[in-house]
Order: C-alpha cells, then structure tokens, then sequence
C-alpha cells in the first residue's frame, strides 16, 4: 500500500504555502511528492483553494483561510492585525517548528479550544 502524502497535516499547511511563503501549485505539488492534478482534486475535495495573493508575497497579517478540521463546509476566514514584533516572533517560532506562521497560529487556536485553555491563556493578559 502507497503511503498517504496528502494527510490533513500537509493539507493545513497549504494555505500558509501560498500565502506565506508564495508558493504556486506546480511548487506544492513538487514539495509534497505529487502531481498537479492529485493536489488540485484533493484540495478540492478539503475545500482549499490554490489561488494565491496575486502578485503579493506575504500579506501582512496572518490569514487563516479554512478551519483544520477538514470538514466539509465552506472555509472561514479570519484575520488577525498583528504588530510587525508579534508577527516576527511568531515567524521564528514557526520557523523552530518546522511549519507556516498560518499553521503555527491555526495548531495554537485549535489547542486553546480543543483542551478548554481560554482563561490560562486569558488571565496573564489581563
């Protein structure tokens, strides 16, 4: 049996693929060991689309594009207006992690609800 190399782990770094870092399909597809159509069907099937920010690198605020959970309705869009030393702080932990700054933000927002953090998370900020 082949082994997977869309799983939902690569498929939540997508959109950071193209919105952070500019890449276009042809290079996704490259950099996960497929072909063009295999990625275009699948991102079809999570609900992703593979158009990027025309002509633009990086927005300079984190978009998230789709919730995680690779479910089946349309995808959210969030936007975050980050300052330019939150936004490089989160791009080095990014970095160390080896993921986006969109995957990075989109794994913290999933666990502070997934194990009920909000008022850990909360009460330094207050």
């Amino acid at each position: 049996m082949r082994k997977k190399l869309l799983t939902d782990s690569v498929l939540a770094q997508i959109p950071g693929w193209i919105w952070d870092e500019g890449l276009s399909p042809v290079d996704i597809a490259r950099k996960i060991g497929c072909t063009v159509g295999t990625l275009r069907v699948q991102c079809s099937h999570h609900h992703l689309s593979l158009r990027g920010a025309s002509n633009s690198r990086a927005p300079r605020n984190v978009d998230l594009q789709r919730n995680t959970q690779m479910s089946y309705r349309p995808p959210a869009e969030l936007r975050l207006n980050l300052t330019d030393e939150i936004r490089a702080r989160l791009r080095e932990r990014a970095a160390l992690a080896g993921l986006s700054e969109l995957a990075l933000v989109t794994a913290l927002i999933e666990a502070i609800d997934r194990d009920d953090l909000y008022n850990a998370v909360l009460d330094d900020a207050r």
